[in-house]
């Protein structure tokens, strides 16, 4: 590990992560905690019985989680640096959090400060119009993340400006802890429980790193998800010990199309701070994410529902579960609500085909 590296895993802290989260409370909404009957119902069996403590960020500002990393990191920033604006590579939500923690920061220093946001052309075009609409300049390029951050150096080379991220910042990572530490502090203060486990999907990394960062000293296990396909391959990477690089980017988790960022997957790794990363196919991503708006009656995007979709349906991890004992209290995050009816229409009926009643 070079050195610039062991100084930002040296940062990664408790202590840290507190701190964002006295700095970005005035930015950010406190989202609230739900328990579904219903989803624990459907999870349980006699020798495995779940409990679901289920954290909202799909009502976060911008619509994600992606709001308290970005809105902490701009924070620490110089005003001399956010004169000359911010660019951040995202595959959509992180875009559209830049983009409004920009425009708050702008209205708390009294300044213009002028974000440009490099998406994917394959972006869910709400997450497009999402980022336009909170005022940033968005520049479309290919899928390979390679494409993505070849252009954000060509802006940032005539700008001069601040890339925010990438995504193993550690002022990006605590920032995404916080949501970790408000559910924790919730399901303590409201049902007088703790966790046994945290299972949080896993794109960039930021959300699974924070979420180690935040349980490394407690009992609560810590699991990550992702998509078989399309999705950040980390699964693969740890357990060959190398970094992926995917190219296919086709899930419909569109949030999880992402390659996962090298600090945060040398922190991921240490089976200290996280436990496992499961794969989910995408008819269970979708099976899920019906069952959450169903259930829950809530919106949320695909990339939410890779959690829910792991502990309800794959075999493999309900048996280590049941394994090591039966009662497990399961904490979700939410992480987005970035999605349009158009898009579920499509992706539930296949669009046009017209829907049942």
């Amino acid at each position: 590990m070079a050195l610039a590296e062991v100084h930002a895993a040296r940062q990664m802290t408790l202590a840290n992560v507190r701190a964002a989260h006295e700095r970005i409370k005035p930015m950010i909404h406190h989202t609230p905690m739900m328990m579904s009957d219903s989803l624990s119902q459907i999870a349980s069996t006699r020798q495995l019985k779940i409990r679901f403590f289920i954290k909202c960020e799909n009502l976060q500002k911008s619509g994600s989680f992606k709001f308290r990393g970005a809105s902490n990191f701009m924070a620490q920033q110089s005003d001399a640096a956010l004169r000359r604006g911010v660019v951040a590579v995202t595959t959509g939500n992180f875009g559209q959090a830049v983009a409004l923690a920009a425009r708050t920061a702008s209205r708390a220093r009294s300044f213009p400060i002028h974000a440009s946001v490099v998406l994917p052309a394959t972006s869910a075009p709400s997450k497009i119009e999402g980022t336009k609409r909170n005022g940033a300049t968005v520049v479309l390029a290919g899928s390979d993340p390679e494409d993505r951050e070849r252009v954000a150096k060509q802006i940032l080379q005539y700008t001069g400006g601040t890339l925010i991220g990438p995504m193993d910042d550690p002022r990006i990572v605590h920032g995404q802890g916080t949501a970790t530490l408000e559910l924790m502090d919730q399901v303590r203060e409201s049902a007088g429980e703790t966790l046994d486990a945290m299972v949080l999907p896993s794109g960039t990394g930021g959300i699974l790193a924070g979420a180690g960062i935040v349980c490394e000293d407690t009992d609560t296990m810590v699991f990550g998800c992702e998509p078989s396909e399309g999705g950040p391959d980390l699964q693969r990477g740890l357990a060959s010990g190398v970094l992926s690089r995917p190219k296919k980017q086709t899930s419909v988790a569109d949030g999880l199309r992402a390659a996962t960022s090298k600090g945060n997957f040398d922190l991921i790794r240490q089976k200290r701070l996280v436990d496992e990363v499961y794969t989910v196919p995408e008819s269970e991503i979708k099976q899920a994410w019906r069952l959450l708006m169903e259930q829950l009656r809530v919106i949320v995007e695909p990339s939410s529902a890779v959690s829910i979709a792991l502990v309800l349906f794959n075999e493999g991890f309900r048996s280590m579960l049941a394994a090591r004992k039966s009662h497990w209290n399961i904490g979700i995050v939410l992480t987005g609500g970035n999605t349009t009816v158009t898009r579920m229409l499509e992706e539930f009926e296949g669009g046009r085909r017209g829907v049942r009643p």
